[in-house]
């Protein structure tokens, strides 16, 4: 078997992720940003920018997003004016790299 590194499990989260909001109406763009949309073999994080053109389906972006607890435990929601919601998921301190 082999062993994934962080930035391939952590690229598994966001697709996750994206797979089940792109499937809301409200979302207009969603993106990997920071070290992990390039090719940095142990990320700090998981950076997403998620743009909704209203806030209608929050609580449904927001179980998503809890959802990806399965591949890291900790993560922070910061959002704008310009509903412009951006996700930081955090590794656990022992993750290896």
């Amino acid at each position: 078997m082999i062993k994934k590194n962080r930035n391939q499990i952590l690229r598994e989260a966001a697709d996750e992720f994206t797979k089940k909001v792109s499937k809301l109406s409200s979302p207009l763009e969603i993106a990997i940003v920071g070290s992990v949309a390039g090719s940095d073999p142990c990320p700090n994080d998981l950076d997403l920018a998620l743009i909704v053109d209203n806030l209608g389906e929050i609580a449904k972006i927001a179980k998503y997003a809890r959802q990806m607890s399965s591949f890291y435990h900790s993560w922070e929601v910061f959002s704008s004016k310009s509903i412009q919601i951006i996700f930081k998921i955090l590794p656990e301190k022992n993750s290896g790299c």
